[in-house]
């Protein structure tokens, strides 16, 4: 039969195991996570933002012909 002691011991030894084991993971998920954030940030500068951009402006310049057909050009 184990002492009260040496399952208190036991139990703290488990315990720091769980620990290291549950602070490595989550280093690892930060880890993923820095990576994650890394990926969307690059993302948004490359394909996102330029293409986007360019719709916006492509939109404006299309709007700005149609007017012009329809309305004539700006007169002084």
């Amino acid at each position: 039969m184990q002492s009260h002691a040496h399952r208190t011991w036991r139990l703290i030894t488990y315990s720091k195991i769980l620990l290291v084991r549950t602070t490595m993971a989550n280093q690892l998920s930060s880890e993923e996570q820095k990576k994650s954030e890394r990926n969307a940030l690059v993302f948004l500068t490359i394909f996102l933002a330029p293409i986007l951009t360019v719709m916006i402006v492509g939109g404006y310049g299309l709007m700005v012909w149609i007017s012009w057909i329809i309305f004539g050009p700006p007169t002084l």
